[in-house]
């Protein structure tokens, strides 16, 4: 998993340069693609150093089936005409290697660097749930939350009443098979004790915990099989310090997907996109929430599973474009869809290579304005790999 960008870098730089010598006035940016890649876990933008520039952080199974985690920090060699970037391991981070793995990044001590939060599993009966602690020199303090390690499981920071505390959202199932969702809130010290909500316990969930309603806390949307292996999608209201079941859903739920809180339309309400296989075919449904009840908001996002999504302002017009990537009915494609304000998306003409279960994530890597985005994943003609495609005029290249 070591990654030794010197000699990419000195030939991007002394390419470029010849190309300076010779007239040419271009900036060119070159991303060395040397990059490890993982599947069933998750993979993060951070500026992890403070540097203003964003690392990577990717967390699940090798390309072996091996346990992983590591962060990588962007580096740059900058002359006329050229920015050349890599991204090292930063093998002194001492984060515990994890199968199945989620991550989540957020400074939970209010020092201004960012935290992670990493659950997943080491073997089929020892899994964990970690803090590190970011010091700020690319070392981290490993803490012990007191938390349950999960089996494909979800874990999120997120501020539950509003108090300025970062509490910890966790679901997925137990070495002992047993389905667990739980909020374990903060007391502002990093202690953390479960809030013993009501909320359902889930295996394989995908979940997004965000405020739904703008009343200043956290609502969570939630889908996966629950204890009697039945597939369920739920959304839990949080008000008067309680969780509360909304209806509206019935059985629809997304397999092999993803859901995500995202306001499409530019109302004062989010929306819910979700995406995946259910009933033998894929699925996507968004729905719409009006204050009282929800409705379908009609997308022209096409159905997919075996997919991942995320939303961006690509154009920066003030609404949120998709990232979305996966089997979109019988082939593997990767989408670039344009908002066009009113929640129905426009693709924007480019053809790009599918995976399948795909992890990506959108970020300005290069730092000129625009959103770029990493994707890691394979497809039947192409291993497991990592690609980061750079934006130029809203169209992408690696």
């Amino acid at each position: 998993m070591k990654s030794n960008p010197f000699c990419a870098l000195l030939s991007a730089f002394f390419i470029t340069l010849l190309a300076a010598c010779n007239g040419s006035t271009a900036v060119q940016t070159t991303v060395n693609q040397n990059l490890p890649a993982v599947y069933a876990g998750s993979v993060n933008w951070v500026d992890a150093n403070g540097d203003n520039w964003p690392d990577l952080f990717m967390c699940g199974r090798d390309s072996l089936g091996q346990p992983f985690a590591g962060l990588f920090q962007q580096i740059r060699v900058t002359a006329p005409g050229l920015t050349a970037i890599s991204f090292q391991h930063q093998s002194n981070a001492g984060f515990l290697p994890l199968l199945d793995a989620s991550s989540d990044w957020a400074d939970v001590n209010g020092d201004g660097k960012p935290d992670l939060l990493l659950c997943g599993c080491q073997t089929l009966k020892r899994c964990t749930t970690l803090i590190y602690l970011n010091q700020g020199n690319g070392q981290f303090t490993a803490l012990d939350p007191g938390i349950t390690g999960l089996h494909d499981g979800q874990v999120r920071w997120g501020d539950l009443e509003g108090d300025g505390d970062l509490d910890i959202l966790v679901s997925g199932y137990s070495p002992e098979f047993f389905h667990y969702t739980e909020v374990f809130v903060n007391d502002g010290n990093l202690h953390f004790t479960p809030a013993k909500t009501a909320l359902e316990g889930f295996a394989a969930p995908r979940l997004s915990w965000a405020d739904m309603d703008g009343d200043g806390d956290l609502d969570l949307a939630i889908a996966g099989f629950n204890r009697g292996d039945t597939l369920k999608m739920q959304v839990w209201e949080f008000a008067n310090g309680a969780y509360r079941m909304m209806d509206g859903f019935g059985q629809t739920a997304p397999w092999y997907g993803t859901l995500r809180w995202v306001n499409l339309d530019q109302d004062k309400h989010l929306e819910l996109f979700t995406s995946g296989f259910q009933n033998g075919k894929s699925m996507h449904i968004t729905y719409d929430w009006n204050g009282t009840g929800w409705t379908h908001l009609s997308t022209n996002i096409p159905p997919a599973f075996h997919l991942d999504a995320d939303f961006a302002d690509l154009d920066q017009d003030n609404d949120q474009d998709i990232l979305l990537s996966g089997n979109t009915g019988g082939s593997f494609k990767t989408l670039v869809l344009k908002n066009n304000g009113q929640g129905n998306f426009i693709s924007t003409g480019q053809a790009l290579d599918g995976y399948s279960d795909p992890l990506l994530k959108w970020a300005d890597v290069d730092g000129d304005g625009d959103f770029d985005f990493i994707i890691m994943g394979g497809n039947p003609q192409n291993p497991l790999h990592t690609r980061i495609f750079l934006n130029k005029n809203n169209q992408f290249s690696n």
